[in-house]
């Protein structure tokens, strides 16, 4: 840099690329086959660099998605989900 007074300066600024995607596990109902009741439990874990978590039934965008925040260098968080109404088979994804 080079201001009008003639003087000379000069900066710079670093950053730390990350490419790979986040890990994580979900468990749903305790990890049991069949829930009998909802909203079901959902336990999360993930790398201690995570920020945050996103949970949808069905499919999720992870770019669009609302996250929740986790506290900085957790591995692991707990929530309910309720998931559709009726009977069957029910998809739960997470994001990291």
């Amino acid at each position: 840099m080079r201001p009008a007074a003639g003087r000379t300066g000069s900066a710079s600024d670093t950053i730390t690329l990350d490419t790979s995607a986040p890990a994580g596990t979900i468990t749903l109902a305790g990890g049991q086959a069949h829930a009998t009741s909802t909203p079901f439990a959902v336990a999360l874990t993930f790398p201690d660099d995570t920020d945050g978590y996103a949970i949808a039934e069905g499919s999720l965008d992870c770019a669009a998605a609302t996250y929740t925040s986790v506290t900085p260098g957790a591995t692991a968080a707990s929530t309910t989900f309720p998931p559709s109404s009726g009977d069957g088979v029910k998809t739960v994804v997470a994001c990291f």
